[in-house]
């Protein structure tokens, strides 16, 4: 992901306060954030896949990442400090607080899995029961 408009010290503050309080400490940067250019460009990750926050990959198996309620839940605290920041992801370019409001959701339903046997990425952990 790539964002703009926030100091790379309170995107690192804010991933690790969600991650402490919500997912118990589970949620991390694959690496360090790093400056592109006037973006700072990070990946989400988890310490462990069986714990809240990782992901379940399209063959059932779980994947070393973040789920999208962890990126969702970030996202939203960056937008809540920063209503004028923008964050680019792979489904998305949110230009502010308000067009995430308007559009995250959407995201959620996202097909990673197949035709025959579809699954969103909403659906991709076990967060929500």
């Amino acid at each position: 992901m790539k964002l703009w408009n926030v100091p790379e010290e309170e995107l690192v503050r804010i991933v690790t306060e969600v991650s402490d309080n919500q997912y118990g400490g589970n949620i991390r940067f694959k690496r360090a954030p790093e400056r592109k250019g006037r973006a700072v460009a990070f990946t989400l990750t988890v310490a462990n896949s069986r714990a809240k926050g990782g992901r379940i990959g399209h063959s059932g198996r779980r994947v070393c990442a973040c789920c999208w309620h962890g990126h969702r839940d970030i996202m939203q605290a960056l937008f809540d400090a920063y209503p004028d920041a923008r964050l680019q992801s792979a489904q998305a370019d949110y230009r502010g607080k308000d067009d995430f409001e308007d559009s995250f959701e959407a995201t959620g339903y996202t097909n990673i899995g197949s035709q025959m046997s579809p699954l969103y990425f909403r659906h991709a952990c076990e967060c929500e029961g």
